[in-house]
C-alpha cells in the first residue's frame, strides 16, 4: 500500500519509483511527468488533495492529474501501490495460429468489436474453411472476393482443437491463393447477453479481464460505461498485434473515446474532463 506524507509527497511501497506516462497538449500536461519522477512524487497541482489515508492519496494521483487538463494518463509501479496490478509492459496476450498445429501461416488470432471489415484467414489448405475471429461472433454481414459479393458461404461459431471458442467462414466454393477476400462482419458478444460489444467500458472491460485475465468486474466500469451511453459513444474495431503492450493498447481504445484512465483510479476509466 502506498505511503502519504502530509507534505505533499507520494511514494510508492518501500519508496518503489512510480512509472508515470502522460500524453496531452498545453503546459499541464507538458509539467507532470517531470513532476511525478523518480521515487517520489511532489504535487503542486493538488497539494491539498495528497494527505490522509492511502486511499485518498491514490484517488488524489488519479484525479488531480485529470484535473490537470491532461486528455490521457497511465499509472503504473509497484504492484502494491495501487489498488489494480496491470501489466503494463506485457504484449496484449492474443493467442498465434500455431496454436493449430497445421496452418497456413503463422499469424496473431484477432479479436474484433463492433460493425468491422476484415481479412480472414485460412483455416485449412482446402480454400474453403477461413477463420473470422478468435471468438463467436454476432454476424456475419457480407463478403466479398476481389471486390465482388459472393452470398454463398456459411457462419460457424464453434470450438477449435484447444477448446476455444472461434468463428469461421465456410465457403461454398474454394477460393485461390491469389483472391482477395473481405468479410463484414458483427463481432465480439457479451456472453450473458448476446450483446454486441462497442461501449467502450465494455471493450476495456473485455481487454483488461478476458483477454488479460486481470480481476475487473463488468461492474467496475459501471460508471464509465453510463458516461459513454449518455454521450452515444460507440467503438468498432480489430485488436490484431501480439506485440503491442497493454499500456499502449488501452491508451489507444481511451484516445478513441475521449476517455483517461488509471489502475488506481476508482472506476478505472472516465470521459474526460470528469465532472
Amino acid at each position: 500500500m502506498a505511503e502519504t506524507e502530509n507534505d505533499g509527497y507520494i511514494s510508492g511501497k518501500n519508496g518503489a519509483a512510480l512509472d508515470v506516462v502522460v500524453s496531452g497538449q498545453g503546459t499541464a500536461a507538458a509539467g507532470i511527468s517531470a513532476m511525478f519522477s523518480g521515487a517520489q512524487a511532489r504535487s503542486v497541482e493538488y497539494p491539498g488533495a495528497v494527505s490522509g489515508r492511502p486511499e485518498t492519496s491514490r484517488d488524489a494521483v488519479a484525479f488531480g492529474l485529470v484535473n490537470s487538463s491532461v486528455s490521457g494518463l497511465v499509472i503504473g509501479g509497484d504492484p502494491d501501490t495501487f489498488g489494480l496490478v496491470i501489466p503494463l509492459s506485457d504484449p496484449v496476450p492474443l493467442r498465434n495460429s500455431t496454436v493449430w498445429g497445421q496452418f497456413v501461416s503463422p499469424a496473431p488470432l484477432p479479436v474484433g468489436y463492433g460493425t468491422i471489415t476484415i481479412t480472414p484467414i485460412p483455416y485449412d489448405n482446402t480454400g474453403r474453411v477461413y477463420f473470422l475471429l478468435d471468438h463467436a461472433i454476432q454476424a456475419v454481414d457480407g463478403l466479398t472476393r476481389d471486390g465482388v459479393a459472393d452470398t454463398q458461404y456459411t457462419l460457424e461459431n464453434t470450438i477449435d482443437g484447444e477448446g476455444h471458442a472461434v468463428s469461421l467462414l465456410r465457403l461454398a466454393t474454394p477460393a485461390t491463393t491469389k483472391e482477395t477476400l473481405a468479410v463484414t462482419v458483427r463481432g465480439k458478444m457479451r456472453a450473458e447477453t448476446g450483446e454486441l460489444l462497442t461501449n467502450p467500458a465494455d471493450i476495456l472491460w473485455d481487454l483488461l479481464a478476458n483477454l488479460c485475465g486481470l480481476p475487473v468486474e463488468y461492474g467496475d466500469l459501471d460508471a464509465f460505461r453510463s458516461e459513454c451511453r449518455e454521450l452515444g459513444i460507440e467503438l468498432h474495431g480489430v485488436l490484431e498485434s501480439d506485440t503491442v503492450t497493454v499500456r499502449a493498447q488501452i491508451d489507444e481504445l481511451m484516445a478513441s473515446c475521449g476517455g483517461v484512465w488509471s489502475g488506481g483510479m476508482p472506476g478505472i476509466a472516465r470521459i474526460y474532463p470528469v465532472v
